[in-house]
């Protein structure tokens, strides 16, 4: 699972569901689920996770996506199997993996050292630590 630091910028919570909000190195993050963790709250230091199966790799952001996530990343490391992909991407000073099936890297044509977007789903990041 990837993880990366990040603090609560903002919690809102209607009848069972959360929006969470976060700011991970500037980058603002988004986040949605049922109640949030207890005793989170605004300011609070967290670790968020996200599995490698569920990063998008994407040459454009998510802008006419229903994506809220997108991070800037630059493909360090491409390890090719005969079914699955793992791209290792650099993100500010955090080393992030994507798990993709061969055919979509084929499909992208991706190169080490390019610059792309990594993109996930609000619903598929997750609250992993929460700090004092």
């Amino acid at each position: 699972m990837n993880r990366f630091e990040a603090q609560v910028a903002e919690i809102r919570v209607h009848e069972g569901v959360s929006l969470l909000e976060f700011d991970a190195s500037g980058r603002r993050l988004t986040m949605v689920g049922l109640e949030p963790p207890r005793g989170l709250q605004k300011g609070r230091r967290v670790v968020l996770g996200i599995k490698a199966t569920h990063l998008i790799l994407s040459r454009t952001t998510a802008a006419e996506t229903s994506l809220l996530n997108a991070l800037p990343v630059r493909c360090r490391k491409i390890v090719s199997g005969e079914i699955l992909a793992s791209v290792i991407l650099a993100w500010e000073e955090q080393e992030l993996e994507a798990i993709v099936p061969k055919p979509a890297l084929q499909r992208l044509s991706l190169q080490e050292g390019e610059e792309i977007f990594a993109l996930f789903p609000a619903a598929e990041l997750s609250v992993v630590e929460a700090g004092p």
